[in-house]
């Protein structure tokens, strides 16, 4: 019979090779079932988890990309195309997409540690000043995030300029 439980045999108390067969099956479709079952779960949280990924993703202002170990686009979000002003299509050579990267990209990806450096990329006739962090994602690729600071470093430039100009004029007044 097929119930809410799976296949079952129906068993009869005959005491031979026939019942203990019986039981063996329905022990054996009882624990399919279960294994079934939490393939079931693990597949809903599997999805969820991606889902979530994947929002969480797309929400961020932070540039995402994924890279294998040949240095091919295996992820990108959209914050990074927008920041970096290009289509990161996956599958593209990321050498091939942002030149500024083929010099580090052999460092990074024979790299298993992490590393903080600043980038000026030229994008749309502007130059940008991206700070670029990168890890390994544990499956021989790498996580590139990236961070658009120009607006941070034109400030400071601003802080340092008036800063100077405030001590020449300091200067300027107690030399008389």
């Amino acid at each position: 019979t097929t119930g809410k439980d799976g296949v079952r045999v129906e068993t009869a108390p005959t005491g031979d090779e026939v019942e203990d067969l019986s039981k063996s099956f329905n022990l054996m479709t009882a624990t399919l079932d279960e294994r079934r079952q939490d393939l079931v779960r693990s597949r809903e949280e599997s999805d969820q988890r991606r889902t979530f990924v994947e929002s969480l993703l797309s929400e961020m202002n932070s540039g995402v990309i994924r890279l294998d170990a040949g240095g091919k686009i295996t992820l990108a979000n959209k914050s990074a195309e927008t920041l970096l002003g290009k289509s990161l299509g996956p599958m593209k050579d990321l050498g091939d997409v942002v030149p500024e990267f083929v010099p580090l990209l052999s460092n990074l990806l024979n790299s298993k540690s992490t590393s903080d450096f600043s980038l000026n990329l030229k994008v749309a006739d502007d130059t940008k000043h991206i700070r670029v962090k990168t890890g390994p994602d544990g499956a021989d690729g790498i996580i590139i995030t990236l961070d658009d600071t120009t607006r941070l470093i034109w400030a400071q430039r601003q802080l340092a300029w008036r800063d100077v100009a405030r001590r020449v004029a300091h200067e300027i007044r107690n030399g008389r």
